[in-house]
């Protein structure tokens, strides 16, 4: 995800009195402005403008991701035993939901939102392994 936010176009603002953030008391992640245009914060104060929906569908919901990582919280926790693979629904992006949807339903199982998670049955603990890669190791393991 990380190389993914670094391929977004520099932003040339550099006033940033009028963003509010998500993560306001640390002032990283997603920031955006009273017209609704989102931008992305990283720690190095870098700037970077995140894509339009219609550009690029999934740009938000892979800032948000990274966001949660940047802010040190999990992007989903996985059962071992159970082999199921629980993910918050808000924000999650689309390729990465379709992925594990088929992976999922080749195991035989049906994904169900519960909860305000995806919950994916059936998931191997080597496809949690990529998706945790991706996720840049966001995800927990019980």
């Amino acid at each position: 995800m990380d190389s993914i936010i670094s391929a977004f176009e520099l932003s040339p603002k550099n006033d940033f009195s009028d963003l509010t953030f998500d993560n306001a008391p640390d002032q990283i992640g997603i920031a955006y402005t009273a017209f609704k245009r989102y931008y992305f914060v990283c720690e190095n104060r870098k700037v970077v403008e995140i894509p339009n929906w219609s550009i690029n569908p999934d740009s938000v919901n892979v800032a948000y991701q990274y966001s949660r990582v940047l802010g040190k919280k999990s992007n989903g926790n996985y059962d071992v035993e159970q082999r199921k693979l629980s993910v918050n629904s808000f924000r999650f992006p689309i390729m990465l939901y379709r992925v594990l949807m088929v992976a999922s339903m080749l195991e035989g199982q049906c994904p169900y939102k519960e909860s305000g998670n995806y919950i994916f049955p059936g998931i191997s603990k080597s496809i949690v392994k990529e998706l945790d890669r991706i996720l840049c190791k966001s995800i927990r393991y019980e």
